[in-house]
């Protein structure tokens, strides 16, 4: 195997011809011819026999009678594995509204089936794979009797599709740790139904999550993380995230010590690497794209991505031992275009990684999955990874907080569902025939996820607010917040009146029963209507039946049209659930 060279020859003589270059290694001598040097700075790629070590060269550059000597160490290179991760980021309503951005992932599905299909004899390392962002997607294309959905199962089983864990990619700074869980759900039911594999869980954007993120994915059994901080989302020149500065990869732990496996994307390219780097296909003829979109923003600190385009992939191979990185195998991950969101899938990737490796050994460009690329890691380098215990702070707070009453009713509805799904399996259980409306509750869940999922407004929101697409998407997203919060209220209120309906009184006085969602007793302001028939003017007693005592209570309000009287009083000891 032969390793390049690239000679850099500085001329201030004018054009020079028919030159030769000599080089003298350890028990080889080797010549090249240079015909033409012209004068300023020539680069001039050689083959040499590969080093397996540091080795010292002598370089003897010879025209006519004139000769110039230069030694150097070369080194031994190293034999790079480059995984490119297939994909498309799922930002659900941020290049298009809601229901168009749906329509287009299943499409996208039908073509990643046929990719693999029409990749099925390339060489193993170039066919066609993909890794679905988030399981989003996923479930509307399987929901959808119209679509391929068996030929999709079949690609994830046989590990050509990567589906990963989550559900949306949730805003952190929003989540409850139930809903985190729940955001486990919809993959795991796939996984008991059809087998498919749930190895990772992959984040794209967002710049954080909570410190339980490790431990919930580690205990359901998910060893990787994949993440692409979004660093270049700024406004009025102030970064909006900022990724932390951690080894690649590394175990991020959890405070009762369970961890994942986590790899963060390059902090300069954020995921859109594969694609910057030339890997998927020549990124420079979009380049005008990409600077459009960068100075659109008016930040400074983003204009070093447009120097990309003279850095291909060895030079950021170089640039990463240079800064020493160990390990032999990197992921990149490679959309199709520069603006990496919701964009369909490309088979030139194929293409390129084919031609590329046929050319050369190394770098070998490796069409991959999350699950591939961290099973290699560990494989390769037996788990010997730091690990980094603590929070990884989410920034994005500004976009919930423009939407402060949607976002107050979507918290509220967080702990309203939950006590909603307690009380439903509680009358369940004390009367089966009504049902367990589980199909409530996951509707429920998912409104609440696609709320606090991390689109808040279309790309150009914030410069044409009131534009009708905005307010159109904001609709949409909103709506999500309210479906939520009366899918879970309505469960509530039923629950309730079912396991009401069971309590037995024989006094023939009206009654008040409470209801504790917690798992301990509690002390609490009770807020009450009650119909004017049976108030008697306002003059009435409240009895605890457990102490026989009378309880005060204040009257809030008197609605003589609704023919109700508010009140408020303490209930003490309330046994929980």
């Amino acid at each position: 195997m032969k390793q390049v060279l690239s000679v850099k020859i500085e001329n201030n003589r004018g054009t020079l011809k028919n030159g030769k270059l000599k080089v003298d290694m350890p028990g080889r001598e080797l010549c090249f011819d240079i015909p033409l040097i012209t004068k300023g700075v020539n680069v001039h790629p050689i083959s040499i026999p590969e080093v397996d070590k540091p080795t010292l060269a002598a370089f003897s550059l010879i025209v006519g009678s004139s000769k110039w000597m230069y030694k150097s160490v070369i080194k031994r290179k190293r034999h790079w594995k480059i995984h490119l991760i297939p994909f498309s980021h799922h930002d659900i309503g941020y290049t298009d509204l809601q229901p168009l951005v749906v329509a287009k992932h299943k499409r996208y599905f039908d073509k990643i089936i046929e990719y693999c299909r029409e990749s099925e004899d390339y060489p193993e390392e170039a066919r066609f794979r993909w890794t679905c962002d988030t399981a989003w997607a996923v479930k509307n294309y399987l929901d959808d009797p119209r679509t391929r959905g068996k030929d999709f199962l079949e690609l994830v089983k046989k590990g050509r599709v990567e589906v990963t864990a989550l559900f949306a990619a949730l805003s952190s700074p929003l989540v409850s740790s139930e809903e985190l869980i729940r955001a486990l759900y919809y993959t795991f039911e796939l996984k008991r139904k059809y087998q498919v594999p749930i190895k990772t869980a992959m984040t794209t954007d967002i710049p954080g999550h909570p410190w339980i993120f490790p431990q919930l994915l580690s205990k359901a059994g998910i060893r990787y993380l994949s993440t692409a901080v979004n660093q270049t989302y700024s406004q009025n020149n102030q970064l909006r995230a900022k990724a932390p500065y951690l080894p690649r990869p590394f175990y991020w732990e959890s405070p009762d010590g369970s961890r994942v496996l986590t790899w963060n994307a390059d902090l300069d390219y954020t995921y859109l690497e594969g694609f910057l780097l030339g890997c998927v296909e020549d990124f420079r003829k979009e380049y005008k794209n990409l600077r459009e979109y960068v100075l659109s923003f008016h930040n400074e600190d983003l204009k070093h991505l447009l120097k990309i385009p003279d850095r291909a992939l060895p030079e950021h191979l170089e640039l990463l031992e240079k800064k020493g990185y160990p390990y032999d195998a990197i992921q990149l991950r490679a959309p199709s275009g520069i603006l990496g969101d919701n964009l369909p899938p490309t088979f030139k990737i194929v293409e390129t990684a084919r031609e590329w490796n046929e050319q050369w050994a190394y770098p070998k460009l490796i069409i991959s999955t999350n699950a591939e690329f961290f099973q290699y890691m560990e494989r390769a380098y037996n788990k010997r990874f730091p690990s980094c215990k603590g929070d990884w702070t989410d920034w994005w707070a500004d976009g919930p907080a423009s939407s402060a009453y949607e976002t107050g009713l979507n918290r509220r509805t967080h702990e309203e569902l939950a006590s909603a799904e307690k009380f439903s399996t509680l009358a369940f259980s004390i009367n089966k025939e009504s049902g367990y409306p589980a199909e409530d509750i996951s509707k429920a869940y998912e409104n609440m996820m696609l709320f606090d999922e991390h689109t808040w407004g279309m790309h150009d929101c914030f410069r044409n607010p009131h534009s009708h697409s905005t307010k159109i998407h904001w609709r949409i997203k909103s709506s999500f917040a309210y479906d939520a919060s009366w899918i879970a209220t309505d469960i509530l209120k039923k629950s309730l009146t079912r396991i009401a309906s069971n309590i037995k009184t024989e006094d023939g006085c009206y009654h008040i029963a409470i209801f504790n969602s917690l798992s301990w007793s509690r002390t609490d302001l009770v807020n009450l209507s009650l119909p004017l028939n049976i108030c008697n003017d306002g003059n009435f007693k409240i009895i605890d039946v457990k102490t026989d005592e009378s309880l005060p209570y204040q009257i809030v309000d008197y609605l003589p049209e609704e023919k109700i009287y508010r009140i408020m009083f303490i209930a003490r000891e309330v046994p929980g659930i």
